[in-house]
């Protein structure tokens, strides 16, 4: 009986790619210090204003609605931007992209040999002024898989790790 050893590597910080006989897995964190600091205010802020509308008995079902629905979004933009990830893994004829945490998010399939190219795309903020945004560390990009349909995913990593999973990607989708 053979044994075949799953090499997991780090290219680059908070980058993981492993390699097995199958297929491969690109994983790459998404970790912001400025998402997370305004996902904290959000909190911070919404936290103490729904409380204060409980509090003085002014239940209006709209102001309420709101602040959950935005202190939801705070804290969900929390988790992300502390835990989350972007996932591609390929297995024999079988692709996959996960942009989330743990395994609540946004899962896309997709065929490697209908790949026919990996792009980066602009998004909005690059049309409304990449100046403007380029200071805080946003991404004005995302990876693009052309196919037979467009896969686009990676907004929220940084220049740098979004290079290193286009790296990968196009290094490894080029073999199959």
């Amino acid at each position: 009986m053979t044994t075949v050893t799953e090499e997991r590597r780090e290219v680059y910080p908070d980058v993981w790619v492993r390699d097995d006989p199958h297929g491969f897995e690109v994983v790459a964190g998404v970790r912001s210090g400025l998402y997370v600091a305004c996902a904290v205010l959000t909190l911070l802020i919404l936290g103490p204003f729904g409380a204060f509308l409980c509090v003085i008995g002014e239940f209006h079902p709209l102001p309420v609605t709101l602040s959950s629905i935005w202190l939801l979004a705070g804290t969900w933009q929390l988790l992300f931007f502390s835990r989350g990830k972007v996932v591609v893994r390929v297995s024999r004829d079988r692709g996959l992209v996960f942009t989330g945490v743990g395994r609540v998010g946004v899962y896309r399939s997709f065929r490697p040999r209908e790949i026919d190219a990996i792009e980066v795309e602009d998004t909005l903020l690059t049309r409304i002024g990449r100046k403007m945004f380029s200071g805080f560390g946003l991404s004005t990009v995302r990876i693009v898989l052309v196919g037979e349909k467009l896969i686009k995913f990676g907004g929220t990593l940084d220049a740098e790790r979004m290079q290193a999973v286009i790296d990968a990607l196009r290094e490894r989708l080029e073999e199959r």
